[in-house]
């Protein structure tokens, strides 16, 4: 509980040092390794915190809930190192940006309903790869998959959780729908109580889509 709080509030450093306490006592423990790696990634290092959960990856079990922690958070470690790279447009960058996409798509293509919250990834990094020149096909065009994951959230239409708003704001970002992804993030707003969910909306708005 002190992990998950330290967490929600943006507390990368205590967090690292409570998940790595934890460990003393439960050293396989899925969503702990998660929240190790969490603080690692948010404090600079996504090298370090990929890893960690690459040598994760056999402790989680295919769909239960750190399964898809973990995927999501290769993710956004393989999407950061793709963001820190001095030139985005190289191979090696490149590589990492598809590692990123491949991760967030394994999770969400699972269970579209279970995952929708990696929908918004692969949308603003489908725009990014296009915007690179990489080809559109129906599988790679970001206005089609985000239309696709409107539909999948409106059968989910959890309005209660900033995580879908927040979903919500990039499929219609993804759709070039501008004016609805402003009215999106005013509900998002709206309904977000903790730093966490705020700031990692923020990164995604200031860093991928801008």
């Amino acid at each position: 509980i002190f992990a998950k709080e330290a967490r929600s509030k943006t507390y990368y450093d205590e967090l690292g040092i409570i998940t790595d306490r934890i460990r003393f006592y439960d050293s396989s423990d899925v969503e702990y390794i998660v929240y190790s790696a969490q603080s690692l990634v948010n404090r600079g290092m996504p090298f370090a915190a990929r890893d960690v959960l690459l040598a994760a990856r056999s402790l989680a079990r295919e769909g239960e809930h750190g399964w898809y922690e973990l995927q999501g958070l290769l993710g956004r470690c393989a999407k950061q190192i793709f963001l820190d790279s001095p030139d985005r447009t190289s191979d090696r960058a490149r590589q990492y940006l598809e590692e990123a996409i491949t991760a967030y798509r394994t999770a969400y293509e699972r269970d579209p309903a279970k995952a929708f919250w990696h929908g918004g990834n692969i949308a603003a990094l489908l725009t990014i790869s296009r915007s690179l020149g990489s080809p559109a096909t129906p599988d790679t065009d970001p206005a089609t998959f985000s239309q696709a994951l409107k539909q999948v959230l409106d059968k989910v239409s959890d309005v209660n959780d900033p995580w879908w708003h927040a979903s919500y704001v990039e499929a219609e970002l993804g759709a070039k729908n501008w004016a609805a992804a402003a009215e999106r993030l005013k509900l998002f707003l709206d309904t977000a109580r903790e730093p966490f969910p705020v700031e990692s909306l923020l990164r995604q708005l200031t860093d991928v889509w801008a």
